[in-house]
C-alpha cells in the first residue's frame, strides 16, 4: 500500500529520555498533591506522571496460548478542562473466544484538611458501551476528581488472540513524564514490530527465562521520558494516525522440529477471509427478499445511469442507519430491510446486492473510517467499515447509502480515509483511492448599500456544491428558519439578518442555496471624513487556522475546494473613493493552493472578488510553513481597507 508506507515515514521526533520518575501505584505524596503547576506545559489541564504496560504470553492448562495485557497509569488534574482524563475507555473483543478484562487499583487522591484524601472506584462508576458485535468498550469515570487531584488506575485484560498486540502510544494531547512498555513473547513467536513515528526511545532487548513457564522469552523494554504533549490543529483526520506508538503482529511460530510456519497474512488474505464469513458473502448472494421492489425500477426501462441512481436513491429513501459501523451483518440484510433500519454493512451490502441483481458490476469496498485510524498491518480489524464500488465505462463509483444526503462519488467524511479494499467474487482485491479528487465551491455574492446614516444594509446569496452541499444537508437543511437565521447571525456576529430563505434542501442534483437579507452598523469604520471598509465585509478571514511552529503530520482539507467571495456595492452620494487595495495573485508550491483577490471601480460601484482554490485533500507536511505563511499573507490582503472620503 503506497499511500501507507509514505505516511508511515511522515514523522520525525525527537525526544529526551530520562528516567527518574517513581512509578509505583499507591505513592501518591503530599508534595505531588500540592504541586499546582505542569512540569513541561504552563498551560496543561492535566499530566500523565507515568503510564506503564506490560504484554505478556503464557500457555494455560490445556497448551493454549494466552495474552496478558496490564496497563497502570497515574495522572494529575490541573484545571477543569483536565477533568475528561478522569474518564478512561478500553476497546475489548467480544467477538470470539472468551477473555476478560478487569480495572483495579483505581482511587481518585485529594490534600483535605491537612492529609491525603483517597477514593476507591466502585462498580457503579464501571460500564460497558457496545460497538458492535464484536467489539465494545469497558469505560470507568474516577469519583471525586478536582482540580489539583491525583487519579490512579489499573487494568488487565486476558485474551486467548495472540496475533496483535494492543497498540501502545508514548504520546498524548497532554504532556507524558514517564512511558514504559514491556513486552515478553516466547522464543517460538516474531513478531513484525512498526514503530511511528521513529522517535528517540530508550529500548532494550533481553532474552530470558519465562518465570512460570519452561521456555526462554525475548523482553523488549521501551522507555520514553518528559514528552511534550500533541498539538492539535484544524484540519486533521484522526491524530491517533501520527501520535508516536508502537504496534506488534505475530508474523511467525517456530515449530518442534525447528522449521518456521509463516503467519503473516496479506491484503487478499484478509479479504478472501471476510468475502467468506457467512455475515458477508452469503448476505450479498440473498435476492428474494427485495427482487420484486427491485423488478418494478427496473421495469421502468432507465438508461444505465438513471437506474444506478435510482437504486441507490431507493436504498438511501427507505433505509435508516442505526449509528452501528462494521462491515458484517448483526441482523441481516433481509431482517434489515424488512425494519428499514440496519448497521453500514446490511444497508451497503444490500445496495451492492441490489446493484448486482440490475446487472451491475458492483462490489462491497472495506473502509477504515477516520476515526478507526488507518489501515497498517493486513488483519481482519484493520477495517471497520464497507461501502459499494460500481465499475461502470472504465469509471469507478463510490457510494454510501448510510445517509441520505450524498451523491454518487460523495461520501460522507467519516469514510473518506486514504485508501479502501475492494473485494471481488472471485477473491481478487484491489487497493482503492477514497481521496476526493474534484473540487467542490462555495460561492457568496453580497450587495450592499450605504444608508443616510452611513450604515449598511444588502443581501447575500450563498452557494453549496457537491460536498459544501453535502455538509449543509447534513447539519443546516432541517433547521428551521430562524434556526438557520440566528445560525448565520452566530458566524457573522457584526450583521442582523432578515428575510432567511433556503432552497433544495432535498434537490442533491442542485446546489444549496441560501438567500438572506442583513443590515449592519459595525461594518463601517469613520475616521474624521472617511470611511473605512474592509473589502469583504463580514466575509473577511482574520484567524489563520495555522499557528504552531512546526507541524509533523499533513494539514488534510478532505477534499478540494474553492472558495468565492464577490461583494458589489455603490459608493454613497457625496463621498469619492481615495484607496483602492491592488490586485493579489499567490500560489502555493505545485500549485497545491491559489488566492486571486481583486479590487476594481467600475463608474461608482466598487466590486471585489475573492477566490480561494485549494486543489488538493491532503498537503504533505513539508508544506506546512509555506502554507503557513501563504495563509498569514491571504489574510492581510482580505484585511487591508477601502478608503472613501467625504467630498
Amino acid at each position: 500500500m503506497k499511500i501507507i508506507k509514505v505516511l508511515i515515514l511522515i514523522l520525525t521526533f525527537n525526544i529526551h529520555v530520562g528516567f527518574s520518575q517513581t512509578t509505583k501505584l499507591g505513592k501518591v505524596t503530599e508534595f505531588e498533591l500540592k504541586e499546582n503547576a505542569p512540569k513541561l506545559d504552563p498551560n496543561a489541564s492535566a499530566e500523565i506522571i507515568f503510564m506503564k504496560g506490560k504484554n505478556s504470553i503464557d500457555f494455560d492448562a490445556q497448551g493454549y496460548a494466552v495474552l496478558t495485557t496490564e496497563v497502570e497509569t497515574k495522572i494529575k488534574i490541573y484545571s477543569k478542562e483536565g477533568y475528561e482524563w478522569a474518564n478512561h475507555q478500553v476497546p475489548f473483543y467480544i467477538g470470539g473466544r472468551s477473555g476478560s478484562i478487569y480495572f483495579s487499583d483505581a482511587y481518585t487522591y485529594n490534600w483535605e484538611g491537612n492529609k491525603i484524601e483517597k477514593t476507591k472506584l466502585k462498580s457503579e462508576g464501571e460500564f460497558k458501551e457496545k460497538i458492535n458485535e464484536n467489539w465494545e468498550f469497558r469505560k470507568i469515570s474516577m469519583p471525586n476528581v478536582k482540580e489539583g487531584s491525583i487519579i490512579e488506575y489499573k487494568y488487565t485484560i486476558k485474551s486467548p488472540y495472540i496475533t496483535s498486540l494492543q497498540e501502545w502510544f508514548f504520546q498524548y494531547k497532554i504532556p507524558v513524564l514517564y512511558s514504559e512498555y514491556v513486552v515478553h513473547t516466547p522464543e517460538y513467536y516474531r513478531y513484525n514490530v512498526l514503530l511511528k513515528p521513529y522517535l528517540e526511545v530508550n529500548k532494550t532487548e533481553t532474552v530470558q527465562r519465562n518465570a512460570n513457564q519452561n521456555f526462554n522469552e525475548l523482553v523488549t523494554v521501551y522507555k520514553v521520558a518528559n514528552v511534550p504533549s500533541f498539538t492539535e490543529e484544524k484540519y486533521v483526520s484522526n491524530v491517533t494516525n501520527y501520535i508516536s506508538s508502537v504496534s506488534y503482529e505475530l508474523a511467525s511460530i517456530k515449530q518442534s522440529d525447528g522449521s518456521l510456519k509463516n503467519l503473516a497474512i496479506t491484503w487478499e488474505d484478509v479479504s478472501k477471509s471476510i468475502y467468506e464469513n457467512n455475515n458477508f458473502g452469503k448476505e450479498l448472494s440473498q435476492s428474494a427478499y427485495f427482487e420484486e421492489e427491485i423488478n418494478k425500477i427496473i421495469a421502468e426501462k432507465k438508461s444505465q445511469d438513471n437506474l444506478l441512481n435510482s437504486i441507490f436513491s431507493f436504498v438511501q429513501m427507505r433505509m435508516n442507519w442505526n449509528q452501528r459501523y462494521g462491515y458484517l451483518c448483526d441482523s441481516g440484510v433481509k431482517k434489515a430491510y424488512k425494519e428499514k433500519s440496519g448497521n453500514v454493512a446490511e444497508i451497503n451490502l444490500m445496495l451492492t446486492a441490489f446493484l448486482r441483481y440490475a446487472g451491475f458490476n458492483a462490489n462491497p469496498i472495506l473502509v477504515s473510517t477516520r476515526s478507526n485510524g488507518i489501515a497498517i498491518f493486513p488483519n481482519r480489524t484493520a477495517y471497520n467499515y464497507v461501502i459499494c464500488g460500481v465499475e461502470q465505462n472504465g469509471e469507478l463509483i463510490l457510494l454510501d447509502a448510510t445517509t441520505k444526503n450524498t451523491t454518487k462519488n460523495s461520501l460522507p467524511f467519516r469514510s473518506i480515509n486514504w485508501v479502501g479494499r475492494m473485494i471481488k467474487p472471485d477473491g481478487e482485491s484491489l487497493e482503492i483511492n477514497l481521496i476526493p479528487n474534484f473540487q467542490s465551491k462555495q460561492n457568496n455574492t453580497v450587495l450592499f448599500q450605504f444608508t443616510e446614516d452611513l450604515e449598511i444594509q444588502g443581501r447575500v446569496r450563498k452557494q453549496y456544491f457537491d460536498y459544501y452541499a453535502y455538509d449543509f444537508r447534513e447539519n443546516y437543511a432541517k433547521l428551521s428558519t430562524t434556526s438557520n437565521s440566528e445560525r448565520v447571525e452566530k458566524n457573522y456576529q457584526e450583521i442582523d439578518v432578515d428575510e432567511y430563505n433556503l432552497s433544495n434542501e432535498i434537490e442533491k442534483d442542485k446546489p444549496i442555496i441560501e438567500d438572506f437579507s442583513f443590515k449592519s452598523n459595525q461594518l463601517v469604520e469613520r475616521i474624521d471624513s472617511k470611511i473605512y471598509i474592509s473589502p469583504l465585509l463580514f466575509l473577511t478571514e482574520t484567524d489563520n487556522p495555522f499557528k504552531i511552529e512546526k507541524r509533523q503530520y499533513p494539514i488534510d482539507f478532505i477534499f478540494p475546494r474553492q472558495d468565492k467571495n464577490t461583494v458589489s456595492f455603490t459608493i454613497p452620494e457625496g463621498y469619492e473613493m481615495i484607496y483602492l487595495p491592488e490586485s493579489k495573485n499567490l500560489v502555493l508550491e505545485d500549485n497545491l493552493i491559489s488566492f486571486k483577490f481583486n479590487c476594481v471601480l467600475k463608474g461608482n460601484i466598487i466590486q471585489v472578488v475573492s477566490v480561494l482554490d485549494i486543489n488538493e485533500s491532503i498537503v504533505p507536511s513539508i508544506y506546512y510553513e509555506s502554507t503557513k505563511l501563504f495563509f498569514k499573507n491571504m489574510i492581510e490582503k482580505q484585511n487591508q481597507k477601502i478608503i472613501l472620503k467625504k467630498l
